[in-house]
């Protein structure tokens, strides 16, 4: 893991070929990858060139506003009279999306209309904003809406009720989460409880998410929010001209800070810390539960200092009583 808003990138192309943590890399600038770029930016590489250019592209989906081709968000969308246009010779997939509303059919790569709560579905990706699609009915439902015991996608984070810290287990079943003891790091063994990960910079528990309403409100209003002025999650969804930065920046930040917290796991490597500050400055990138757990703590440690200053304080007093009262035994002898 990378601090300080290094990214973990290559000098390669493809990104993940010995990877290290090195300074993310400004507009304007030569670049390998979209991995080295600050988040917001992506590598544009001319074809039969090794060597591209950091640059806001990427963000501009299907029917929004556009400047080049390379504003929209896919290889095959173009740039015709100031908006992105989708090409209807080639079957939809990351290069050529769907515009808000629709979805890729993966079988037969045709975009089709969305599911609304209750229609039948296969997959969630076939349901609206702020709907998955339940394992046990196979029908579009509201997102953090299963119960414990309730069938659940192994792993999912949106489907189980997280206001009452429910968790989907990896049994696929959702179980109820017991947040008192976070669990034990060893440097041989993760014994971290669900939802934590062993940290490698200090050996601690760390949660991977956050939980209760802290967590279920950031979501229910990032896919509200979304909903609401029809942004799609493009390539650059962190540009500043993206839909969602241009309409839902805080609830975009708050939605990427509950499913990756600010913690010693992350260690700011994506760089949400940088856009919250940037485009949320309302936002308290430290969430209210870590916020909770410092206070504790130095409530804590200001506990111990008071219970080890006060014997010492005593016996510093009792040492001075009993020097003035020597100094008084002396005086009144002469």
């Amino acid at each position: 893991m990378c601090k300080n808003d290094l990214v973990c990138s290559s000098a390669e192309k493809q990104w993940n070929i010995k990877p290290t943590c090195m300074k993310s890399i400004k507009e304007g600038e030569s670049c390998q990858n979209s991995e080295q770029c600050f988040l917001g930016l992506k590598c544009n590489i001319p074809e039969n060139t090794s060597t591209g250019t950091c640059m806001n592209m990427n963000f501009a989906q299907v029917n929004h506003k556009c400047e080049k081709d390379i504003d929209c968000s896919g290889d095959d969308l173009k740039c015709k009279d100031s908006k992105c246009i989708r090409n209807n010779d080639i079957k939809c997939g990351l290069n050529n999306p769907c515009q808000y509303g629709d979805y890729c059919h993966l079988p037969s790569r045709e975009c089709k209309k969305l599911k609304k709560e209750g229609e039948s579905c296969g997959l969630s990706v076939e349901c609206q904003y702020g709907r998955f699609c339940d394992p046990s009915s196979k029908k579009c439902i509201k997102i953090l809406s299963l119960n414990e015991g309730d069938k659940c996608q192994a792993y999912s984070n949106d489907q189980c009720n997280a206001a009452n810290d429910i968790y989907c287990g990896t049994s696929g079943v959702c179980e109820k989460l017991d947040l008192r003891d976070p669990g034990k790091c060893l440097r041989m063994d993760n014994l971290c409880a669900p939802l934590h990960k062993c940290s490698c910079t200090d050996f601690k528990c760390y949660p991977t998410r956050l939980f209760g309403e802290e967590f279920s409100s950031a979501l229910i209003n990032f896919y509200n929010c979304a909903d609401k002025h029809q942004c799609q999650f493009t390539i650059n969804r962190f540009s500043p001209d993206s839909c969602l930065t241009k309409n839902c920046a805080s609830e975009f930040c708050k939605f990427n800070l509950a499913i990756n917290p600010n913690n010693n796991l992350n260690c700011d490597r994506d760089g949400v810390k940088t856009y919250c500050q940037r485009y949320a400055t309302e936002v308290d990138i430290v969430p209210k539960s870590v916020r909770n757990d410092i206070k504790k703590k130095k409530k804590l440690s200001d506990l111990v200092l008071c219970i080890v200053l006060i014997p010492v304080s005593i016996l510093i007093m009792s040492i001075v009583v009993e020097i003035k009262l020597r100094n008084r035994e002396k005086a009144l002898s002469k």
